[in-house]
């Protein structure tokens, strides 16, 4: 495993996986290019493997193990406590394809910036 350094500001990063271990390997090395506080936004079908990939951040955030990670399809979210430089970080974890504008975000205890 190599260690990942930050892309310069406006740089693109491309990672390809062929399976799911690649995927949570991904999520790992992504975890290490994060800086708190931080947005991260996955866009994708259904079982593309964005739970997959947060699998992966969680577990370098030391938030959780993979198989603890689950998708918040039907809580809609999902916090974990972890640490990110010896810092401790919230990882939360939402799935709000079912939302349907901006105000039932804000039901949930979140604004817009």
């Amino acid at each position: 495993m190599s260690n990942a350094t930050p892309p310069a500001e406006g740089r693109i990063q491309e990672f390809t996986t062929q399976s799911g271990a690649d995927t949570i390997e991904v999520g790992r090395k992504l975890a290490r290019l994060l800086k708190a506080p931080q947005l991260l936004i996955l866009r994708g079908e259904l079982g593309t493997g964005k739970t997959t990939l947060v699998k992966g951040i969680a577990q370098a955030l030391d938030a959780a193990e993979a198989d603890e990670v689950t998708s918040p399809t039907f809580t809609l979210i999902h916090e974990y406590d972890g640490s990110l430089d010896g810092k401790p970080v919230k990882l939360f974890h939402l799935d709000v394809y079912r939302l349907e504008g901006e105000r039932q975000l804000e039901t949930l205890g979140w604004t817009s910036c």
